[in-house]
């Protein structure tokens, strides 16, 4: 009898290049119908498998670190994998609100990522050491607080007064340390991997702020033209450092 797709599917499981088409075309459609403005479950048609596909991700990557050093793992690396699978299990969550018209789902959705952002610089700060966390934190700290002070005033004249505007400030800060402690992990990290998660957080901090601007201020195709493809990026190459670290 001829094999069954299932039986195919373990002894030839999919290799990295046909997931990295499957992104691709997902990214693709997802941009034109977010731009065509398509219905909600349209787009969480191609959404929601993108988001998924970056938490299996993050499992794969712990299944493989588990399998290189499972001593290692035990000692400080689950930690670390457990709560970014967390915060990309939350950005999921935030996703699927996000693509939900109306303030209540963006303020749930705002709070599911800035939960996913706390658990992303626990992770962080925890792969770090004493000295290197003050010295870095020092050096990083003030370019960023300028980035998002300006973000903020920039802001200000769109949100003050409305419902959002605390939960837009707690957000703005939580990803802004957020940059910050992966900035002084980092520094712990080999050179690869501290470019590889260097190069997401910033992605991830680029993407939020043509959300903003799509939210807030501009809307447009732009927006989310540029926005989404680095915030899957971000993820994705969170969920990439789990084996490396």
């Amino acid at each position: 009898p001829p094999p069954s797709l299932s039986g195919c599917l373990s002894k030839h499981p999919p290799t990295m290049a046909f997931w990295e088409v499957v992104c691709g075309v997902l990214m693709v459609l997802l941009v034109y119908t977010e731009c065509e403005e398509a219905p909600t479950l349209v787009r969480l048609a191609f959404k929601l498998p993108l988001s998924v596909l970056f938490v299996a991700l993050g499992v794969a990557s712990g299944q493989r670190r588990a399998g290189k050093q499972a001593s290692d793992l035990e000692e400080g690396s689950s930690t670390y994998y457990k709560l970014v699978l967390g915060g990309l299990v939350l950005g999921l969550v935030g996703d699927v609100l996000l693509a939900i018209p109306g303030d209540a789902t963006l303020l749930v959705g705002l709070g599911s990522f800035l939960l996913g952002h706390i658990a992303y610089v626990v992770a962080f700060w925890g792969k770090t050491t004493t000295s290197r966390r003050k010295r870095f934190a020092q050096m990083s700290n003030g370019l960023v607080m300028v980035v998002s002070g300006v973000v903020m005033v920039w802001l200000l004249p769109f949100v003050a007064g409305k419902p959002l505007f605390w939960p837009v400030v707690a957000y703005t800060a939580v990803i802004t340390v957020m940059v910050v402690a992966a900035n002084a992990a980092s520094c712990t990290m080999p050179s690869a991997t501290r470019r590889l998660l260097m190069a997401a957080v910033v992605a991830f901090y680029v993407s939020d702020l043509f959300v903003a601007l799509d939210r807030f201020v501009a809307p447009g195709c732009i927006n989310r033209f540029l926005g989404l493809p680095l915030y899957y990026a971000g993820q994705f190459g969170i969920a990439l450092t789990i084996a490396r670290v």
